[in-house]
This record gives C-alpha cells, sequence and structure tokens, in this order.
C-alpha cells in the first residue's frame, strides 16, 4: 500500500514530505483514496475509545459526564489542492 509506505518513510525520517503537499505530476492523488481510508479509520478509532470512556463513567453512576476533547485539525486530504499538510503552501524546494 502506497500510503503505509510514505507514512514508514516519513517514521524513518526518509521522506521529504513537502513533495506530496501538492499533486505533483499526479503523486498525492494517486494515494489519496488510501490515506483517506487510513485517516476515516483513525477518527474511528478515537471515536470508539471515546464512546468506551463516556460508557464506563456512566457505568460508574455518572449519567451526565461533562467531557471537554480538544484536537487539532486534521490533514488536508486534496482540499483547496493541499494534500497531507495543515495549512496554506509555502514555497517549497522543488
Amino acid at each position: 500500500p502506497a500510503c503505509a509506505a510514505i507514512v514508514e518513510k516519513a517514521v524513518e525520517g526518509k521522506l521529504a514530505r513537502y513533495r506530496y503537499y501538492e499533486n505533483r505530476d499526479g503523486r498525492s492523488a494517486a494515494i489519496l483514496d488510501e490515506c483517506t481510508a487510513l485517516y476515516d479509520a483513525e477518527v474511528t478509532h478515537a471515536d470508539r475509545g471515546v464512546g468506551l470512556l463516556l460508557d464506563g463513567l456512566r457505568a460508574q453512576g455518572r449519567a451526565d459526564p461533562i467531557v471537554v476533547f480538544t484536537s487539532d485539525h486534521g490533514e488536508n486530504l486534496g482540499e483547496w489542492n493541499l494534500y497531507f499538510e495543515h495549512g496554506p503552501m509555502r514555497t517549497m524546494p522543488a
């Protein structure tokens, strides 16, 4: 799987991520569906964990827990022609 391969390279410090910030030669679009599916799976996993936490609180008699979660925004997955980046495009080396 192409998306998993670039993640492994990034973890090892062997990937120039900026090469994927734009859709250079279709490189980012080619792995977009796979990466989007993996991202959605991460969100689903987190959602399931929050559900278990709330169920546990309710089981302890805390019927109306107030739980506040915050997060950073997710990756841009092709929106606004940005790929795998958090914000506006910056000039990057070729």
